[in-house]
């Protein structure tokens, strides 16, 4: 019985996770800034601050053509963020 428990919570816990990202929001928010984006998707994990909701991992091809990785966060009330991993 104990396993089923943490087997139904880690499904919950995978589907709210999954529900945290904004794909489409990420790659206006990319394509805005100049950047071509290569794949956009999954959740970043520690990626973003206190006040955000969502946190979109992408790949991408910057404007100086470099090709970066980072997430694109947002909020309710801030706009989105555009974070690369260093």
């Amino acid at each position: 019985m104990k396993k089923i428990k943490n087997y139904i919570a880690f499904i919950i816990l995978a589907i709210f996770i999954n529900s945290c990202t904004d794909e489409s929001g990420a790659k206006k928010t990319l394509k805005h800034n100049g950047y071509k984006p290569i794949s956009v998707g999954g959740y970043g994990l520690f990626k973003g601050s206190k006040d955000d909701v969502f946190i979109t991992k992408f790949k991408a091809v910057a404007p100086n053509g470099d090709t970066v990785t980072g997430c694109v966060t947002s909020g309710w009330i801030k706009g989105n963020t555009i974070r690369t991993d260093d």
